[in-house]
C-alpha cells in the first residue's frame, strides 16, 4: 500500500492531515503528528535517467543530510540514484554525494542545477564540487556523447 501524507496547515513538519491510499480513500489521521517534509515529486524511471544530460536524479538537501555530511554551507542538492554506466559513475560521482557547486556557480537548488547544466550544453564537461562524508571532491563530468 502506497500513503501519502497530505499536510493541513503550517509549521516545521507539524499538521493535522488524512493519509490516502493508492485508490485515494481517505484514511483519517486527526491528531497533530510531525512528519519528515522530505518529498521527491518524480522518481525517475531507469530508461529516462539514462536519458537525461547527467544520467543522475537529484533532490533538495534536508537539514539532517547536511549535518550527516558534514556539509554547513547553504542550498546543495543530493544525488539519490545514477544511471549505471553513465558519464557520472565513470567520473566518480556516487549516490548520496551533495553537488554544492556546478560550474564555479554555487548550486542552491534542483532548478538552479538544471539551470546550470542546460547552459552548458552538451558538448562541455560539467565540473561538480560535492561533499562526501565530510571532505570536498572536485568531479568533471565528460561532455556528453551526443549521437548523429
Amino acid at each position: 500500500m502506497v500513503l501519502m501524507f497530505v499536510v493541513a496547515g503550517a509549521g516545521a513538519g507539524a499538521g493535522v492531515g488524512t493519509l490516502l491510499d493508492e485508490s485515494s480513500r481517505h484514511l483519517r489521521y486527526p491528531e497533530t503528528i510531525a512528519v519528515p517534509l522530505v518529498c521527491q515529486s518524480v522518481v525517475p524511471l531507469p530508461a529516462e535517467l539514462a536519458a537525461a544530460p547527467t544520467g543522475i536524479a537529484v533532490r533538495g538537501l534536508t537539514d539532517a543530510e547536511a549535518v550527516a555530511a558534514g556539509f554547513t554551507g547553504r542550498g546543495g542538492v543530493i544525488v539519490t540514484q545514477m544511471a549505471a554506466g553513465g558519464r557520472a559513475v565513470q567520473a566518480g560521482l556516487r549516490e548520496r554525494d551533495i553537488i554544492v557547486r556546478c560550474n564555479d556557480t554555487d548550486v542552491v537548488d534542483t532548478a538552479q542545477l538544471q539551470s546550470i547544466i542546460r547552459t552548458a550544453g552538451p558538448d562541455r564537461p560539467l565540473r561538480l564540487m560535492v561533499m562526501r562524508e565530510g571532505q570536498s571532491l572536485e568531479i568533471t563530468l565528460p561532455p556528453r556523447e551526443v549521437g548523429p
